[in-house]
């Protein structure tokens, strides 16, 4: 791949992520269908699961997109570390702060573990249609993916990290 298309997936690559995301949502739709005819959840817990995907999901990769394109990053990187030195770095970690709490709510306070421990069986490649994961595991594994998230973004970084991430007042 030559550098062009290079940095053209890193400028685009929440963009990309929106798409994929969706693309996610839409399979999973007939496999959430699929488990309220074998009414392992109802029709109102596959809808609201759904929502919470496309919103959650979605919604947080079309909105970096925008933050990233906006401030002329080279980089997907240049999201991802904490940064409050201009306001695309503090609009982007409000919203990754924001979105790691409102993960953890929905998981700990809500009834997200509940849920998810009945449907993401069925979310691999490879649908397992009689499993089921426990509350406790669904709480610990995404509690613990929220915590190496948020400490990814507060690790230093490399020089060469940063080259891409030219600031808000760049050239485009």
């Amino acid at each position: 791949m030559n550098a062009h298309v290079v940095n053209a997936l890193g400028r685009y690559f929440w963009f990309i992520c929106f798409g994929v995301v969706l693309v996610n949502v839409l399979m999973w739709r007939g496999r959430v269908h699929q488990l309220v005819a074998l009414k392992r959840i109802t029709d109102e817990e596959g809808a609201s699961f759904l929502r919470a995907m496309t919103l959650g999901l979605a919604a947080p990769c079309l909105i970096l997109g925008f933050i990233a394109l906006r401030a002329h990053y080279d980089s997907p990187s240049c999201i991802g570390p904490l940064n409050f030195r201009d306001a695309p770095g503090i609009v982007s970690s409000i919203i990754l702060i924001g979105w790691w709490l409102a993960i953890l709510r929905w998981v700990w306070i809500g009834q997200g573990a509940g849920l998810l421990s009945r449907i993401a069986p069925v979310l691999w490649n490879f649908p397992s249609w009689t499993t089921t994961y426990s509350p406790k595991v669904v709480r610990i594994v995404l509690t613990a993916v929220v915590v190496i998230a948020a400490l990814s973004s507060v690790a230093p970084r490399s020089a060469g990290i940063e080259q891409g991430c030219r600031g808000p007042h760049a050239a485009a």
